[in-house]
């Protein structure tokens, strides 16, 4: 047993947990399974270091009772969690305390002189960790240049620029269970682990989780801009639609299937990209419109009020004032009689 599962069992035997008789599911790597007290929890959590020397942590209980772990002086050079189901709280010095619920992808790097985690009554906590000895970071920055290393090589640069000893902080937040990350996650920490072939599919799960998580700010990036183009799309042709339609516009759920988004994004990504809501830009084209109308000279204003919407003249004229400044009367041309 190696110094990181050592300290895994020493860390834990003290915090609820203790060594389950039987080895880990699997013979092929060296590793520890530990169950939990059934007072606190029913479950287990288990510690794989796998061929290539990456470690592969997962846990699944679900606690019965609040209780709160506490783990002194950890070394930790890199470690992606991958939280599947449940949540919890986490405390690590000088960064305040944490919430963590599924569907999250947390980092965690450095030197810890005391972290706490809080668990919650009737949780089932369901997760799986990679763990990255400092061995294997030195060796993938030395000799790799495929797209994972490239990104392990940004967040190890980026956080030893940060001069902190030691962060946590969130790779991606509000994941579907569709995701690849959780779907391949979900299969790792499922797996049978009986057989050779067994164990080889295994550590290539965890390897491809690990590739996965370590490009997918890339990934996030591109459907982020994806989404946002086909979001500005969306809004330009609902300003199309409303520039023709301005004296009977659609409502604005009709108006959010007709250019095929999310009647709440359309809302807000209307009033970001516009500078003001759907209301306000068709107030506008009538009001564009009944000042075209006026400064001929060839329309009342209550023609005018009539044509652009409004079917009581006197709070056409108060909504022209409050738009314009002045009254429509004030833009009637000055020798004509039309009023």
């Amino acid at each position: 047993m190696d110094s990181t599962l050592k300290y895994h069992v020493k860390e834990y035997t003290t915090e609820h947990f203790s060594v389950c008789s039987e080895r880990p599911a699997s013979q092929f790597f060296d590793g520890i399974r530990m169950k939990i007290d059934k007072e606190t929890a029913l479950g287990w959590t288990e510690l794989l270091r796998i061929h290539n020397g990456l470690y592969v942590e997962m846990v699944d209980y679900r606690a019965k009772q609040h209780f709160t772990t506490c783990h002194n002086n950890m070394e930790i050079p890199f470690k992606f969690c991958i939280l599947l189901s449940g949540r919890f709280d986490s405390q690590f010095p000088g960064q305040g305390e944490k919430h963590i619920t599924s569907g999250e992808i947390w980092c965690v790097h450095g030197s810890f002189e005391k972290t706490l985690y809080n668990y919650f009554p009737n949780e089932k906590v369901c997760a799986v960790s990679i763990c990255l000895p400092r061995n294997v970071i030195e060796t993938w920055l030395g000799t790799s240049c495929c797209v994972a290393s490239s990104g392990l090589e940004k967040l190890v640069l980026g956080r030893l620029a940060d001069g902190l000893p030691g962060q946590a902080f969130p790779l991606a937040r509000g994941l579907r269970q569709s995701s690849k990350c959780l779907r391949i996650a979900r299969q790792l920490i499922s797996v049978n682990r009986q057989t050779l072939t067994d164990n080889l599919c295994f550590e290539s799960l965890g390897l491809d989780l690990l590739s996965h998580i370590l490009t997918l700010k890339d990934s996030l990036a591109s459907s982020y801009m994806e989404r946002t183009r086909r979001i500005r799309v969306a809004v330009d042709e609902a300003v199309d639609i409303l520039r023709r339609k301005w004296n009977d516009p659609p409502s604005i759920s009709d108006l959010a299937r007709q250019v095929g988004i999310n009647e709440c994004y359309l809302k807000r990504e209307f009033r970001q990209q516009m500078d003001m809501s759907i209301g306000g830009y068709i107030r506008q084209q009538r009001m564009k419109k009944a000042l075209e109308l006026i400064e001929t000279g060839r329309y009342s204003i209550l023609e005018t009020a009539l044509f652009v919407g409004y079917s009581n003249p006197s709070y056409f004229s108060a909504a022209f004032k409050k738009f314009y400044g002045n009254l429509p009367s004030y833009y009637l041309p000055k020798d004509g009689t039309t009023c």
